[in-house]
């Protein structure tokens, strides 16, 4: 378990208002689910790095968002 501990990771509890609202703004743009689109706000507003293997909901974003996405397999 210790070895989590020097990943770059960040764990966040629950959502400022500027996230919710753009976690609005792409659910309702590209259909995507609540789930996505909050961890793509996420990204967007702490620039952040989203890593996903979800090609079907996130590549269209990655192509018309200001969000960088690492994909795995």
């Amino acid at each position: 378990m210790d070895e989590l501990l020097d990943l770059p990771i960040e764990i966040m509890i629950g959502l400022k208002e500027d996230v919710f609202k753009e976690a609005d703004r792409i659910k309702a743009k590209y259909k995507i689910p609540l789930g996505d689109s909050i961890a793509v706000a996420e990204c967007i507003i702490g620039n952040g790095i989203l890593v996903t293997s979800d090609h079907n909901d996130f590549e269209i974003l990655e192509k018309n968002e200001n969000v960088t996405i690492n994909w795995f397999r």
